[in-house]
Formats: structure tokens, sequence, C-alpha cells
């Protein structure tokens, strides 16, 4: 069959495959995923030269061959869900191609250094390793990685050369209970979705990046007032953002703040709040916009949050008037914590 291209043995209980699976020199899609009962990739399976995408997510497999790292067409390889899986070849460096690499929910401790030198890698996915404890040092090469996730996983720190992957867009590390030692780095300059959620986070004072726009650090303890860096962080976004797109629109949600900073001018309480603002306020360049706080009081069985504010605008000769809603859900595994 040198003419196959796609071959898709999903959810069967093949255990292994013949060493002749490497002549199959035109396949360019492969998929034993939810075979629970494929232990061993073939060590002739590297001759697969145009194979491009390979899925042994929820098998049974303990590792790879390294022959693995011949495939050099391969763009997408998903392990997920293989909890046998414990280490990644030490020649899997040599997949050129790689894009996409999902070792979510496997038994991984470490990565080999290699892994650096998968230059066209742009999706990590890590979560859920319970066991996996460090990132390798050496991560410059990895120039085109925009997302990276170690949720849930072992690691005790970030590796010191986090700052030099300058293309990361997403970084999570949501779960990470471990993780005492972290600087995130403005020179991240491209980095625009960070979760620190559950993390300690104690050992370092975090440095945003301005061009941050989601920030989720629910639960996150750390010796520093984390609301105060994520007003300074959404202020610079807002800031360059405005200047940028010329939008007058924008908003910014700041979940666990210890409430408005005092810098904060014109503050008030209450359900309905009537200032007085200065003559041509909306010329002002250090004016930002109008700031709402408020408490949430969780309701059994109620998860879902919103928030209607309205905003009245008076002046000689004419009225404007305007609402903001906010909406989130949160699930019930956040409201048991």
């Amino acid at each position: 069959m040198k003419s196959l291209m796609e071959l898709s043995l999903q959810n069967t209980a093949i255990k292994d495959l013949p060493d002749s699976i490497g002549d199959l020199e035109s396949l360019e899609s492969l998929d034993l995923s939810d075979c629970s009962k494929f232990e061993k990739f073939p060590e002739k399976g590297g001759n697969m030269k145009s194979l491009m995408e390979l899925s042994l997510q929820n098998t049974a497999i303990k590792d790879l061959p390294d022959s693995i790292g011949d495939l050099e067409s391969l763009e997408f390889l998903d392990l997920s869900d293989c909890s046998k899986f414990e280490k990644f070849p030490e020649k899997g460096g040599n997949m050129k191609s790689l894009k996409w690499l999902y070792l979510r929910n496997t038994a991984i401790k470490d990565l080999p250094d290699s892994i650096v030198d998968l230059e066209s890698l742009e999706t990590l996915d890590l979560s859920d390793c319970s066991k996996f404890e460090k990132f390798p040092e050496k991560g410059r090469n990895m120039k085109s990685l925009t997302e990276l996730s170690l949720k849930n996983t072992a690691i005790k720190d970030l590796p010191t050369n986090i700052s030099r992957l300058k293309n990361l867009e997403r970084l999570v590390l949501g779960g990470c209970s471990d993780l005492w030692e972290g600087l995130i780095s403005n020179q991240l300059c491209n980095l625009q979705k960070l979760n620190i959620s559950q993390c300690k986070m104690a050992g370092q004072i975090l440095v945003l990046p301005s061009s941050l726009k989601v920030i989720d650090a629910h639960h996150c303890t750390s010796k520093e007032d984390l609301s105060g860096l994520l007003w300074l962080c959404h202020l610079n976004w807002l800031k360059s953002t405005t200047e940028e797109l010329k939008c007058w629109k924008l908003s910014a949600v700041i979940p666990e703040s210890n409430g408005i900073p005092e810098w904060i001018r014109y503050q008030n309480m209450g359900s309905e709040v009537t200032t007085e603002l200065p003559t041509n306020w909306y010329e002002d360049p250090d004016f930002l916009g109008f700031v709402v706080s408020c408490v949430y009081q969780h309701i059994p069985d109620c998860y879902f949050v919103g928030l209607k504010c309205e905003l009245n605008l008076h002046g000689n000769g004419f009225e404007f008037k305007d609402d903001c809603r906010f909406r989130c859900w949160c699930g019930k595994d956040l409201i048991d914590q």
C-alpha cells in the first residue's frame, strides 16, 4: 500500500504494529488513539518520511523509539492520557517540523535537553503531568513557541531563561501548588494570557509585561499584593490599547482585588454614585476611565454571575447614557475551593 495517505485504527484492540509499517512512504496521518492495549511503536516507524500527524492518545505506550526523531515531516504528535508514558526520547529533538506536542496527563517526569531544538514547535502541553518537576534550562532555541501549559504539574520553579521565549503568547501555570520560585519577565513582550491560579509564587515579585490582556490569578498566594500588580498591568494595557486603537470602550475584571486603589480620585460608595467632573476631563491624557468595585457573595446552586453598570453623563445641552455588563460562569469546582 505504497500510496496510502491516511490510516485510522482508533479504538481498536491492536497491541502493536509490524515493522513493515515503515514501508508506507506516502502515509501522512496515523491515528491509534484510544487503542488501550497498544504498547509499543515499531522501531522502523521512523521510516515514514511523509508522516505529518501521529495520534497515540489514550494508549498503553510507555516510550517511543529514538527513530521517532527521523520523522522529519511530523507536525502533530499527541500522547495525551498515555498514563504509562514516562520518557520522551532524547532524539525527539530532531523532529524539525514538529509544531504541536501534547503530553497532557502522562507519567513523564522531565524532558530531554534536546527538546529545545524543536525550532518549529508552537504548542507544548504538559498539563496534568503530576510527576513533571523540571523544565529544561536551555529554552532559547524554542523561538516559535506561542503556548506553554504546565498546569497541575509538580514544577517547583521556572527556568531563568523563560524570558527568552520571545513569541510566547499563552503561559498556563494554574494548579502548580509547588511552584515557589518564579519570575514572569516583562521581556515576554508578546505574552497575552497568563494563568497563575492556585500558585504560591512567593519567592519572586511578578514583573508583568504590558502586552498581557488576560490574567487568571484566583487563589494565588504571594508575599506581594497581587491585586496591585494586576491593577498596574491592566492600566498599562489600557493605556497602550487606547493609544493604538483609539478605542474608548474597554473593560477589565480584576478578581480578588483589595478594592479600588487610593490614587483613583472621586471615590464614593453605594448603588448610585454622583460626581462632578472637571472641565474637558475627556481630553485629559491621564484619564483612563471609570472603576467599579463590588463584593460577590455566593448563592448556593447559582454559578452564573452577572453585573450591570450604567453610566449617565449630563452637561450643558447634552446627555449621554451607556452601560457595561460583566458575566462569568463560576464552576462548582471553583466554588468548592
